[in-house]
């Protein structure tokens, strides 16, 4: 096989969950772009209705699922529309993710539930039903998305004030560690799990975050950051296409952090 046709997804479908803005949008269209046919799915169904039209467009099929992955009868919709749509589901992207900076001490049950629920629950319970269809298969890639905070904690100004997201950093690293424990049950069914963890990512949500505090861009991204930028969302396509393709097929219970070096320093 040429080298670069292990990096096609012709033939595939996927699930792409958060997938109506930001990193969903930018990882659902290069999954597209690659050969996948894409369930958009998402809480925001209009946002995710409109990715979806855009992946038609460029000639694929796509749907768009409301979900709530917090929610297991949601999520058993989204895999039986999925199914209904495609016949089969060959990738699963668990980006849905939530964030709240609240100081722990301020911190009260319902929101740390709230983060917990979405951004690690929501992945096993995602990974579990569309798993059960991927052991059926013999075959399948899950890609869940982390964080580098799962990694290491950051800062919100130039004091080197602890950032407030204990629950967002607890919540992530839980993903990378149920990455790898997912991956290690899983790959004697021929399904391999591994993890993405971005860095700062100028999505729009984050660029209003940076232009309303200068001082955490200068201390996070132009301080803290060795290549002193944020990242543009297309540059996790290649990454989710690579984990999700043949391309990475004696890859399994990896995080590929791609932060511009954050780690590093």
């Amino acid at each position: 096989m040429r080298v670069m046709s292990r990096f096609s997804l012709g033939g595939k479908s996927a699930i792409v969950t958060g997938g109506s803005q930001g990193l969903g949008e930018a990882m659902t269209v290069a999954l597209a772009e690659a050969g996948s046919d894409v369930a958009v799915a998402d809480k925001n169904v209009t946002g995710a209705q409109g990715v979806a039209d855009r992946i038609r467009r460029m000639g694929r099929k796509a749907v768009a699922i409301k979900a709530n992955v917090a929610d297991s009868n949601d999520v058993r919709h989204m895999v039986d529309a999925a199914l209904a749509e495609f016949g089969h589901i060959d990738i699963l992207v668990n980006n849905a993710g939530i964030n709240k900076w609240v100081p722990t001490a301020e911190l009260d049950e319902a929101t740390w539930n709230e983060i917990i629920g979405v951004n690690l629950t929501g992945v096993f319970l995602c990974s579990q039903y569309v798993g059960r269809e991927m052991i059926k298969a013999k075959k399948g890639s899950i890609v869940n998305i982390g964080s580098m905070s799962g990694e290491v904690s950051q800062t919100r100004n130039k004091s080197r004030e602890a950032a407030p997201c204990l629950h967002y950093y607890s919540s992530k690293a839980g993903v990378i560690m149920l990455t790898r424990a997912l991956a290690v049950e899983w790959i004697k069914y021929g399904v391999r799990v591994n993890c993405i963890s971005p860095g700062w990512f100028a999505t729009p949500l984050v660029r209003r975050l940076m232009e309303e505090n200068r001082e955490l861009y200068e201390t996070e991204v132009l301080e803290r950051t060795p290549m002193q930028r944020m990242g543009d969302p297309p540059e996790l396509g290649p990454a989710v296409v690579f984990l999700a393709s043949d391309a990475s097929s004696y890859m399994t219970g990896q995080n590929l952090i791609i932060d511009g070096g954050y780690v590093l320093w």
